[in-house]
């Protein structure tokens, strides 16, 4: 079955996996259920935290389905007196490609 969102794909992956995203606009909304204030300096809240690290060896990756483009649009997810983070990496050995954020 599909993960509804990055976030709980990242729960449960493991060095080595790879996590496809199909194509299509995902538009987060202005309060996203994942979105829960994480921020170093108070200054930032995030809609997707990714915290699992891969290996030197074993990345984690999070590809573009091949021949289609996800695209996040993070435009409406508008925190009070913070700056977004569509994509919060606290993580090592980690591969993001072929996905468009805006």
């Amino acid at each position: 079955r599909p993960f509804a969102t990055v976030q709980s794909a990242q729960e449960s992956v493991q060095p080595g996996d790879t996590v496809y995203l199909r194509g299509g606009t995902y538009s987060v909304p202005a309060d996203p259920v994942t979105g829960n204030g994480i921020s170093r300096n108070n200054s930032y809240a995030c809609v997707t935290h990714l915290t699992k690290s891969g290996t030197p060896e074993n990345r984690i990756c999070y590809f573009a389905y091949p021949g289609e483009k996800p695209k996040f649009d993070f435009s409406r997810f508008k925190p009070v007196n913070m700056r977004v983070s569509g994509f919060w990496i606290d993580a090592d050995w980690l591969h993001l490609k072929g996905i468009e954020v805006v």
